[in-house]
């Protein structure tokens, strides 16, 4: 149990101990609020979490597309696929309306799959920038969600703040910083994750490869 948990449960004690009817309201108002508070916070990690996988998949994307391909050969390839679009459209309106042999439909049939082939072909690229697009606008709807998350954490924390007021003031308990709060609070907006020290994957990389080593000197 951290500083923080110790001095809540102590004056949580004394409030019960009081038997003040307020007192252990506000009592059971702060464990409901701090509940609240610790799932939220939970939320922001995962959301947190989330958009970094997002953005490292964006850059990786990126390096794809730029390593293999210029913005003016996409655009090319995107003029060639509707031009094989609409060529494929054409073939297939003369083969379901137009009469002709066996062998001749065999041959437009041919086609439509070498322009099939061909579009698959230039597509590649266009479709991993259509993903990016989609990407960027999902990290748009994360930092939206991360923006509105912090808010209710710092709306909460004030709450927190004018309950635990009250029940001193109630108590008679004379008015303390809550330092280890207000350095969570910090924290997490600072996208700090207090919780998990080792938050990154090149920290996690390096624990990996020592235990490896470790086993192996071991075997």
């Amino acid at each position: 149990m951290n500083q923080e948990s110790k001095a809540a449960e102590g004056i949580f004690q004394i409030a019960e101990k009081s038997g003040n009817a307020e007192a252990i309201n506000i009592v059971k108002e702060i464990k409901n609020k701090k509940a609240e508070l610790n799932k939220l916070i939970g939320d922001l990690r995962g959301l947190r979490r989330k958009q970094m996988y997002k953005k490292e998949e964006l850059e990786a994307i990126d390096r794809l597309i730029k390593l293999n391909i210029t913005p003016e050969q996409l655009e090319s390839n995107k003029k060639e696929i509707r031009r094989l679009i609409k060529l494929k459209k054409r073939i297939e309106f003369r083969m379901y309306t137009e009469p002709m042999s066996l062998t001749r439909e065999k041959e437009l049939a041919k086609q439509i799959e070498d322009i099939e082939a061909k579009i698959r072909e230039l597509n590649k690229y266009v479709r991993l920038e259509k993903k990016k697009e989609l990407i960027a606008d999902d990290i748009q709807k994360l930092d939206s969600s991360i923006k509105t998350t912090l808010d209710s954490i710092n709306n909460i924390n004030k709450e927190l703040d004018a309950l635990f007021d009250k029940l001193r003031s109630i108590l008679g308990i004379k008015k303390q910083v809550n330092k280890q709060r207000r350095v969570k609070e910090r924290a997490v907006v600072q996208n700090i994750d207090i919780e998990q020290p080792i938050a990154d994957l090149g920290q996690l990389a390096i624990i990996k490869d020592k235990k490896s080593k470790k086993e192996d000197k071991t075997n």
